[in-house]
């Protein structure tokens, strides 16, 4: 008998109207994250509608802010599922401080490892933590951070690799579709590193004149841009037409300020998964994504070493697709969505004790 798997997401998010997308081409896997892939693992997940606006969401989003980004008096459990999965802390630390000892609360965690917290949230997060049955992780480097200053115990920490929908990003079908004068970058969080990409970018633009740059960010502002030649900036596309930018792209530049969550990671996957070459910063477990090739790592902050990374790939094409096929391969192999699946499935079996 399937498990029944209640997954809860932060925000608005609507899974349902979310797979309506996806059966219109629109969105990548038939559930965010690809976890309609756990099905196929014993797992029936339900459909999650979120809160969208009103004077509760104003009231938990000031709540929020004041509690390191928890979604302290966010909505509760509609029932009692077999099992509980967040996407992030938001909603995992209060779900699990609430529900823990009736259900159990699977949690990822992506932000509270960064930067400082105050003593009563960190005491709370630590708290609902502890009583998570797993916390899930997509960078090894989280793995310290939360067993020596959250006080988690190890054996309930489960890092495993991230993954994209491999079957919506996808390479060209011909090399020819492949612009080779275009770099692009993606990116939103507050850990991307613009400024250093736009500093490499003005060094690539020097030495090759034709090189173009399409930065696709709501975070760069259009004084940011000016005055560097070669720059386009698109402050939001959906998720086909950026499979589509990608795909057409000489190489995808993500770079970021230290962290140790692999920010960035998603536009490194699908850059790889369209197969092209992916320049990123050498934070602490980025290094997982690069073993398997399709990934150059640069130092943080090192605009050179992005820019020698970058004219290495817009000049010598064939090398450049060499590199892209062993990005694609990483991506089948690894880091899809399939792949994921398979890994968390492992983690909500051993939440559940089977």
């Amino acid at each position: 008998m399937a498990v029944d798997l209640q997954p809860v997401f932060f925000g608005g998010l609507d899974t349902a109207d979310w797979r309506a997308r996806h059966e219109a081409g629109l969105v990548p896997d038939a559930y965010p994250y690809g976890l309609d892939r756990l099905e196929r693992h014993g797992y029936a997940v339900r459909d999650w509608s979120g809160s969208r606006g009103g004077a509760l969401d104003r009231a938990r989003g000031a709540v929020r802010r004041l509690g390191g980004g928890i979604d302290w008096i966010g909505r509760g459990l509609p029932d009692t599922p077999d099992l509980v999965v967040s996407w992030d802390e938001r909603l995992g630390v209060p779900l699990a401080l609430r529900h823990a000892a009736r259900v159990p609360v699977v949690t990822n965690v992506i932000w509270v490892t960064e930067g400082r917290l105050s003593a009563p949230v960190h005491r709370a997060v630590s708290a609902g933590l502890g009583r998570a049955a797993r916390v899930f992780l997509h960078s090894e480097a989280q793995v310290p951070v939360l067993r020596d200053r959250f006080g988690v115990r190890e054996e309930r920490l489960a890092p495993i690799a991230f993954g994209v929908d491999a079957d919506f990003f996808r390479p060209a079908d011909d090399a020819a579709e492949v612009d080779r004068d275009l770099v692009v970058s993606v990116g939103n969080d507050r850990h991307r590193d613009f400024a250093t990409v736009l500093r490499a970018f003005a060094q690539v633009r020097r030495a090759r004149p034709s090189s173009r740059l399409v930065v696709v960010s709501r975070v760069v502002a259009p004084a940011d841009v000016a005055g560097i030649e070669g720059v386009t900036l698109v402050p939001a596309l959906d998720h086909a037409a950026l499979g589509a930018t990608v795909r057409s792209a000489a190489v995808g530049m993500t770079l970021t300020r230290p962290n140790g969550h692999v920010s960035g990671a998603t536009a490194v996957l699908e850059t790889l998964a369209v197969g092209r070459p992916a320049i990123a910063t050498a934070n602490p477990g980025m290094a997982d994504y690069a073993r398997q090739g399709g990934l150059t790592l640069v130092p943080p902050a090192d605009a050179d070493a992005a820019a020698l990374a970058c004219l290495a790939v817009l000049e010598d094409p064939s090398a450049a697709d060499d590199v892209g096929a062993q990005g694609r391969a990483a991506v089948e192999r690894t880091f899809s969505t399939e792949r994921h699946a398979e890994r968390l499935a492992g983690v909500l079996d051993a939440a559940r004790g089977t």
